[in-house]
């Protein structure tokens, strides 16, 4: 998290300095594949654009799960299309409830 954090601050003074549209960062973001925890995936490798945002990789288990990061792991189900994204309420802590909700990962995953 808080290399999130840290990412996020370094970012918006990026997107101050060189007046870069939301649009544009968002972008970059997404397609970015230094987020991820080993630097080999973007959020753009499983929810592909061109594809109604899933993973259309072909995988041998006819597209029922997503690959792994090191392209031989499978995961326990396929990505969810990210073409919901705009309907997700935002990422924030809830104080009744004690934890935060809202994003992208509505299952928990962190």
């Amino acid at each position: 998290m808080k290399k999130l954090v840290l990412i996020t601050i370094f970012l918006g003074i990026e997107l101050l300095a060189n007046n870069i549209s939301k649009e544009d960062l968002g972008k970059a973001l997404f397609f970015d594949v230094n987020l991820s925890k080993n630097r080999t995936q973007s959020c753009a490798t499983c929810h592909n654009p061109e594809a109604a945002f899933i993973d259309d990789r072909d995988n041998g288990v006819s597209k029922m799960a997503s690959l792994g990061d090191d392209l031989k792991s499978l995961g326990d189900r396929q990505a969810p299309t990210a073409s919901y994204a705009k309907f997700s309420p935002d990422f924030h802590f809830n104080a009744k409830k004690g934890f935060y909700v809202g994003g992208q990962f509505w299952d928990g995953r962190e």
